[in-house]
C-alpha cells in the first residue's frame, strides 16, 4: 500500500493548484471535433474516397482513358459521372464537418470566470482554460473541464451534479468539496501551492484515484465523489470553486470519444463479392476478345483503315496490348459506377423512415424511434439471435418493495395493516427498516426548489415528510427507500458527515464513516455509520449469495431464509437480502485507518480497498429478505412469440438468480409451460462434471435426432437452455465449441446471474459462428453486448441513455422490435437488394452491346456509343429513379408486422442470392441481345432512311440503341416497382422526358458528335417505332413472368396479400398465425 511513498510515477498527473504556468505541458481546453481542415479537406478526403477497391478501379479507368491511343471514346466519358459522384461525397463530408465546427466553435466560445491571484472573479474563454485554473462555477453552470473541487456554497462542502450528458441519468449525484480549502476564503485558496497527483488521462469515468499534496508535506486521498467531469452541470449549489485536473481531449469525455466501429451487413459483403467475381469475369472476358482482336487484326499485316500500327515498318511490343485495354475500357462499366452513391442515398432514406413511423413513437418516455447509423438497416431484415437484458428492457423498470421475510413472517407491504404488524415485531425488523432507510445513494430535494428538466420525470414526493422528495440513481434503490417512508422509517436528507431519519416520527442521526459503494462485480452496498449513543454499525444489502457467504453462520444460513429466497424467485420477484454487524470501536479505529491507506493509493486503489472491504464484510447477521416487483411491459410476450415464429432465437441475459429468470422467461413465452420438459438446466459444481452435463445433453439431441421419439429424448425445437453465469465462464473458458453446439440447437437460453463482460462474450461467441446478432438493453450494464453484436438496440428508459447512445438504434418499449425487425427491416432488405440488382443490371446491359459491337465490328475496339451517351447514362438517366425506389413497398406494414412466417424469406436472403443474381444476369443478356440485334437488323446494312433517301451512319445507329436501352431501364423500374407512389412516378416521368430534351439540347451543339441527328431521328417513324417495339419485348415477357410466378408459385407475402384482399383481416388470423 506504499506504491507512491517514495514520489510520483513518471505516468502521474502532476497538478499545480493555482498556477497554470507550472501546468504548460498539459494541452489547453480547446475543443475540435472535425476530421479536416482548409488545407488537408481535399487531399485526406481524396486519400479516404480511394481507399475503397471500387474508386481505386474507376481512377485506373479514368487514368487510362487520357491515352488518346487507347481510349476509344472522350475521357469524358468517365471523368464527369466520377467527378460528379466524388463531388457529392465530398459535399456531404464538407458539410458535416462544418456542423460539427460550428458545434466546436460554441462550446469554446463559452465564458467561465477565473480567479485571478488577488482572487478576483475574471472572465475567460472555454477554450483558453489550462491545468491549474482555479474556476467559480454557479450553479446550472455546464462544467467545461474535468475538475476537482475545493470549495462549495454548502458549509459542509457538498454539492450536486446531474449527469445527463455524460451517462443519461438524470438524478442528482453528490460530491465533496475538499476540507482543507473548504475552510478558506477565495482569496487563501488561490495563494496556497498546493499539488494533485492525479492518474494520466483514461477514459474511465468511475475511477479518479488521486491525492492531494499540501504545502505542509500531509496527503489527502481524493477520488471520484472530488470530481465533477466535462459536460456535467451543477445542480442544487449555488456556487463551488475548483481546480482544472483535465482538459480537452485529456478530459474523461474527451477520451471516451471514438469513432463508431465499421459495420457490413451480410448484403454489403455479398454485393462486395459480387463486385469481386465480375471483376475477375471482366479481366478473362478482356483477355478472350483481345486475343480474338489480335488475331482478326494481326499488327504485322494491319488493317490499314484501323491505324493500329503506331508508325514506320516495326511493330511494337505494346501494339498487342492496345486492343486488350481498348476492350477493358469499353465495358469497364460493367462495375456500376454509381452503386455506392445509390446505396448511401437509400441506406440514409431507411434511417429517416425510422426515425419519423409514428408508430414507434412511446408516450411514457416521450421518445420517439432513432436510428444512429445508416449502415446496417438491411441486417435488420436477417437476424438469427436476439440476445435481451430483462429489467428495463422486458420490464417496465418501474420497482415496488412488495414483500419482506423477516423473523419467520411474509410481510405484504400492500395490506393496509402492514405498518400495525410490522412495527412492534422486535429489535430485528427495527434494524432491517433502518437499513433501507440508511444504506443507498438517494439524495433528497426540496420541492419547493425543485425545477425538473423538460424531458425530466417528475419526482415522488414523500408522505412521511412533506416537502421533500427523492432522486435516486436506480429504481430500485427508489423502490426500497419508498418502502421503508412506508412503513414509518424516513431518509430525512444527508450531508458530508451525516445522514438523518426519522423512525416513528423520531428523528435519528448517524455519522457516516465510510460508504462502501456497488458494483456489478461486487453485488452489494454497504455503509459504517456511528449512531447518537456512540455505536457503530456497517448495514449491507446485496445478493443472497453475496450476503450469505459473508454471514456469521455461512455453513449453517437459516434454511427458511434460502427457501423464501426461491420462493419469491419463482414469483419472478427480485430479491435483495440485508444484513448488519456492530462493531467495536477498537476495531473501526483498525478499519479506518486501513481504509485511509487504501484511499491514498493510485494506480491500486481498487484492490486496496477490495482487501480492506473482505476485513469489514464478515461475520453478517441475516436481518430479513425484500421482494422488489417489476411488471413485464406492455406486449412483450406477444413480441417475443412473434420473433420465434420468425425463427429468431431469443436469449435472456440478466443478472437475476436462476428461479427468477426462470419464472421471467415463463411470464413472456421465452419458455412455455409445454416445453418445461425440456427445459435443460447447467448447474454443476466443477468443469469436469459441466462437461458430462453438456455431453449428456449433446448425446440426448443426437438420439432425437435419429429416432425423433420425443418421449425417450429431447425434442429440439422445443429445448430451452439455463445456465448460471460462475458455470458460464467455467464453459466459456475450456468448452466453447460443445456449448456452441449446444446453445445452437435450442430455442431459448437464459444466461442467469451474469456480469457485463460475460453477456459481450455470449454474444461475440456466437457471432463468430456467421450468425447476424441483436442485442437489446436499457442500462450502461448493456452497453458492452449492445456493441459486440451486429446490431445494438438500446431502450430509453429510467436507467438513463448510456445504452440508446451506444446503440444503432433505439425507442422507448421493446414491443417496438417486431415492427423495427418485421416492418424496417423487411423494407430496407428488399429495397437494397432490388438496388443492388438493378445497378449491376443496367450496367451490364450496356457493356453487353459493347461486347456484341466487339463482334459486329471485326474486334477493333471501337464504341458502339458516342461520349455524351456513356457519360450520362449511369447518373442522369438511369440514376435518379432507382433511388426512389425507397419509398417501394412489396406489402403492407400491417401484413409484415402480423405475420411472422414472413420474415424468414429475407432471413434466408432470398430476395438477393446467387439464384437471383444468375436471373438478372441471363435476363440482362437476353434483354441486350433483343435490343441490339433486332436494332441492327433493321436500321444496319442497307437501310435507308425515307426521310432524305440517305443511308443511316453509326452515330445515328448509336443513338436509336441508346435510346432504346433508356426506355427499357425506365420501363424496367415501373415494371418491378410493387406500388408506384406520387413521387416515383413524378420522378420516372420527370427522367423520360428530360431524356428526350437532353438530347434534342445536345444535337444542336457542332462539338458534340451527335449534332444534327437527333432532328432526323425524331422525323423518322421507324425510329419510334423502334424503341417502342424493342421496350416491349424487352419487358413483356418480364411481366408475363411476373404474373405466372405471383399466380403459380407465389411468395409468402403476395399469398398473404392475396387473402388480405379477399377477408378481413379477422378471418385472416388464422392464416396469420400458421
Amino acid at each position: 500500500m506504499d506504491t507512491f511513498r517514495s514520489g510520483p510515477s513518471s505516468s502521474t498527473r502532476r497538478i499545480n493548484i493555482g498556477d497554470p504556468a507550472l501546468n504548460a505541458q498539459y494541452i489547453s481546453n480547446k475543443i475540435s471535433n472535425t476530421k479536416y481542415t482548409l488545407i488537408t479537406f481535399i487531399p485526406k478526403n481524396l486519400w479516404l474516397q480511394f481507399g475503397t477497391f471500387m474508386n481505386v478501379y474507376f481512377l485506373v479507368i479514368a487514368c487510362l482513358q487520357l491515352i488518346s491511343l487507347l481510349s476509344p471514346v472522350s475521357p469524358v466519358t468517365i471523368w464527369v459521372p466520377l467527378i460528379f459522384i466524388f463531388c457529392v461525397s465530398a459535399t456531404k463530408e464538407a458539410l458535416d464537418d462544418l456542423s460539427r465546427a460550428r458545434t466546436d466553435e460554441k462550446a469554446n466560445s463559452r465564458i467561465f470566470h477565473v480567479l485571478d491571484e488577488q482572487g478576483q472573479r475574471i472572465r475567460k474563454k472555454s477554450e483558453d482554460l489550462r491545468v491549474g485554473d482555479i474556476l467559480w462555477i454557479q450553479e446550472n453552470e455546464e462544467i467545461p473541464c474535468d475538475i476537482f473541487i475545493l470549495k462549495s456554497s454548502d458549509a459542509n462542502g457538498l454539492c450536486y451534479i446531474q449527469t445527463a450528458n455524460l451517462d443519461g441519468e438524470t438524478d442528482y449525484k453528490p460530491r465533496h468539496a475538499i476540507q482543507f480549502f473548504q475552510r478558506k476564503t477565495e482569496e487563501e485558496i488561490v495563494k496556497i501551492r498546493a499539488v494533485i497527483e492525479a492518474p494520466p488521462p483514461n477514459a474511465n469515468i468511475y475511477n479518479m484515484d488521486s491525492r492531494l499534496i499540501l504545502p505542509g508535506g500531509e496527503t489527502v486521498s481524493l477520488d471520484t465523489s472530488n470530481v465533477c467531469l466535462q459536460t456535467t452541470h451543477l445542480k442544487n449549489t449555488h456556487w463551488v470553486i475548483a481546480v482544472v485536473g483535465y482538459t480537452g481531449d485529456d478530459s474523461k469525455f474527451g477520451q471516451n470519444k471514438s469513432p463508431p466501429a465499421s459495420k457490413f451487413t451480410k448484403l454489403d459483403t455479398h454485393l462486395n463479392r459480387l463486385t469481386v467475381i465480375i471483376f475477375c469475369l471482366m479481366l478473362v472476358l478482356v483477355v478472350s476478345l483481345g486475343i480474338y482482336g489480335n488475331t482478326w487484326n494481326n499488327p504485322k499485316n494491319p488493317i490499314w483503315y484501323l491505324d493500329l500500327k503506331p508508325g514506320g515498318d516495326s511493330v511494337s511490343w505494346w501494339t498487342w496490348i492496345i486492343i486488350p485495354v481498348r476492350f477493358l475500357l469499353l465495358i469497364s462499366l460493367i462495375i456500376p459506377i454509381s452503386l455506392k452513391v445509390s446505396l448511401d442515398v437509400v441506406k440514409y432514406a431507411y434511417a429517416m423512415f425510422i426515425n419519423w413511423d409514428e408508430e414507434m413513437y412511446d408516450p411514457e418516455t416521450n421518445t420517439f424511434a432513432k436510428a444512429t447509423t445508416t449502415a446496417i438497416a438491411e441486417d435488420l431484415a436477417q437476424v438469427e439471435y436476439v440476445f435481451s437484458d430483462k429489467t428495463g428492457t422486458l420490464t417496465e423498470n418501474i420497482m415496488k418493495l412488495k414483500h419482506i421475510f423477516s423473523k419467520g413472517q411474509v410481510f405484504d407491504l400492500d395490506e393496509p395493516n402492514a405498518l400495525v404488524r410490522l412495527a412492534p415485531k422486535s429489535k430485528k425488523i427495527q434494524k432491517m427498516l433502518q437499513a433501507l432507510a440508511l444504506c443507498h445513494s438517494v439524495v433528497t430535494e426540496k420541492i419547493s426548489d425543485y425545477i425538473p428538466l423538460e424531458d425530466e420525470e417528475e419526482v415522488p414526493k414523500l408522505e412521511g415528510i412533506p416537502g421533500i422528495a427523492y432522486k435516486a440513481s436506480s429504481p430500485d434503490e427508489e423502490a426500497l427507500v419508498m418502502g421503508a417512508v412506508k412503513l414509518g422509517v424516513c431518509f430525512a436528507g444527508r450531508d458530508l458527515t451525516k445522514i438523518q431519519i426519522t423512525s416513528q416520527g423520531i428523528p435519528q442521526s448517524f455519522t457516516i464513516l465510510h460508504t462502501l459503494e456497488f458494483t456489478s462485480d461486487r453485488r452489494r452496498m454497504g455503509i459504517l455509520l456511528r449512531d447518537e449513543a456512540g455505536k457503530c454499525f456497517l448495514f449491507m444489502k446485496g445478493s443472497d449469495d453475496a450476503i450469505f457467504r459473508r454471514s456469521r453462520n455461512y455453513n449453517n444460513v437459516d434454511a427458511e431464509f434460502e427457501e423464501q429466497v426461491e420462493n419469491f424467485s419463482r414469483c419472478g420477484l427480485r430479491t435483495l437480502v440485508v444484513a448488519y454487524r456492530e462493531i467495536p470501536e477498537e476495531e473501526v479505529e483498525e478499519i479506518l485507518g486501513h481504509l485511509q491507506e487504501a484511499k491514498t493509493e493510485i494506480k491500486n486503489r481498487s484492490a486496496a480497498l477490495t482487501t480492506v472491504y473482505d476485513i469489514i464484510e464478515r461475520d453478517l447477521i441475516v436481518l430479513g429478505v425484500l421482494a422488489i416487483e417489476d411488471k413485464l411491459q406492455e406486449k412483450v410476450p406477444e413480441t417475443i412469440r412473434a420473433l420465434r415464429e420468425a425463427d429468431i432465437k431469443v436469449w435472456m441475459l440478466t443478472g437475476d438468480k436462476f428461479s427468477t429468470a426462470k419464472q421471467i422467461a415463463l411470464s413472456c413465452s421465452l419458455i412455455t409451460s409445454d416445453s418445461e420438459d425440456c427445459l435443460l438446466a447447467i448447474q454443476e459444481s466443477s468443469s469436469m462434471n459441466i462437461a458430462q452435463c453438456i455431453d449428456y445433453y449433446l448425446q440426448s439431441l443426437e438420439r432425437s435426432t435419429n429416432t425423433k421419439r420425443k418421449r425417450d429424448s429431447l425434442e429440439e425445437n422445443d429445448m430451452s437452455l439455463i445456465i448460471e453465469g460462475k458455470w458460464l465462464q467455467i464453459v466459456l473458458d475450456t468448452m466453447p465449441e460443445k456449448f456452441i453446439r449446444l446453445s445452437t440447437h435450442a430455442k431459448t437460453v437464459i444466461c442467469c446471474r451474469v456480469t457485463p463482460q460475460q453477456k459481450a462474450s455470449v454474444v461475440r461467441l456466437i457471432k463468430e459462428q456467421g450468425y447476424v446478432t441483436l442485442s437489446i438493453g436499457d442500462g450502461g450494464n448493456d452497453v458492452a453486448m449492445i456493441q459486440e453484436a451486429s446490431l445494438g438496440v438500446g431502450i430509453v428508459g429510467r436507467e438513463g441513455l448510456q445504452a440508446a447512445r451506444a446503440s444503432d438504434y433505439s425507442f422507448g418499449k421493446f414491443r417496438f422490435l417486431r415492427r423495427l425487425l418485421f416492418v424496417h427491416g423487411n423494407y430496407s432488405y428488399t429495397r437494397t437488394a432490388f438496388v443492388g440488382h438493378y445497378c449491376f443490371h443496367k450496367s451490364l446491359y450496356l457493356a453487353l452491346m459493347q461486347i456484341f459491337f466487339g463482334f459486329y465490328s471485326g474486334f477493333s475496339g471501337s464504341s458502339l456509343f458516342n461520349s455524351f451517351s456513356l457519360a450520362t447514362y449511369n447518373v442522369f438517366f438511369t440514376g435518379l429513379p432507382v433511388l426512389f425506389l425507397c419509398l417501394d413497398r412489396h406489402a403492407q406494414p400491417e401484413t409484415l408486422e402480423s405475420c411472422p412466417r414472413l420474415y424468414k424469406e429475407t432471413q434466408k436472403g432470398k430476395y438477393f442470392s446467387w439464384s437471383t443474381i444468375s436471373y438478372w444476369a441471363l435476363r440482362t443478356l437476353v434483354q441486350s441481345a433483343i435490343a441490339f440485334f433486332f436494332l441492327i437488323y433493321i436500321f444496319g446494312g442497307d437501310y435507308i432512311s425515307s426521310i432524305d433517301g440517305s443511308p443511316l451512319d453509326q452515330e445515328s445507329l448509336s443513338m436509336i440503341i441508346f435510346s432504346a436501352a433508356v426506355c427499357v431501364q425506365i420501363a424496367t423500374i415501373i415494371v418491378e416497382s410493387n406500388s408506384i407512389t406520387f413521387m416515383n412516378a413524378l420522378i420516372i416521368g420527370s427522367t423520360f422526358f428530360s431524356y428526350w430534351i437532353m438530347v434534342l439540347a445536345a444535337t444542336v451543339v457542332p462539338q458534340l458528335s451527335i449534332f444534327g441527328i437527333m432532328f432526323r431521328l425524331f422525323s423518322n417513324l421507324s425510329f419510334w417505332l423502334a424503341v417502342i417495339l424493342v421496350t416491349f419485348v424487352s419487358v413483356a415477357p418480364i411481366v408475363v413472368l411476373k404474373t405466372a410466378v405471383a399466380t403459380f408459385y407465389p411468395w409468402e407475402y403476395q399469398k398473404v396479400e392475396r387473402a388480405r384482399e379477399q377477408s378481413s383481416y379477422t378471418s385472416l388470423s388464422p392464416l396469420l398465425l400458421g
